[in-house]
């Protein structure tokens, strides 16, 4: 989406008039609504995938304190329930990645940003704190790999994880 969307400068020279600067503002406002209509979809669709991921992460925690339970530890777990929570992880690392490698990503929600922020509101602030721990999380330590590096935090929240 970056790639259709060209930096355009908006830049006016020293001695312009109110008529110019009143129609580089409209034209600057046309160019931002065009950018949200464009870019709101995708920003909705990048929410949707990180309360996914985050729900992903909260399963796999349930499911690892129900198996560290003392009163299951009696129990036989079937090797399927194995199977699941390795695949589970398997789809939550490959989509982390692909979330990592997807430069363009970070641009246009760089970009949205930047429209937005001229008429912010809470909810879209809000969306925008909770999408950029997700897109671009500041801590370096989860810089890459957030959503395995959160998984691998919650398990190891769990009294007795290493017998699962």
């Amino acid at each position: 989406v970056s790639q259709a969307i060209p930096e355009i400068s908006m830049d006016l020279p020293a001695d312009a008039t109110s008529d110019q600067q009143a129609e580089a503002n409209a034209k600057r406002a046309e160019i931002n609504r065009k950018v949200l209509d464009i870019l709101r979809p995708e920003i909705v669709k990048v929410k949707e995938l990180t309360a996914y991921l985050l729900q992903a992460v909260s399963l796999f925690h349930s499911v690892i304190t129900h198996l560290t339970n003392k009163e299951n530890n009696k129990e036989i777990v079937p090797e399927g329930v194995y199977l699941s929570l390795v695949k589970l992880m398997d789809v939550l690392l490959i989509l982390d990645n692909l979330k990592d490698i997807k430069t363009c990503l970070q641009k246009d929600f760089s970009r949205y940003k930047r429209v937005v922020g001229a008429h912010p509101s809470i909810e879209i602030l809000e969306e925008i704190q909770q999408l950029q721990v997700f897109v671009s999380n500041p801590d370096p330590r989860k810089s890459k790999n957030y959503v395995f590096l959160s998984l691998r935090d919650e398990i190891k929240r769990v009294n007795g994880h290493e017998n699962v």
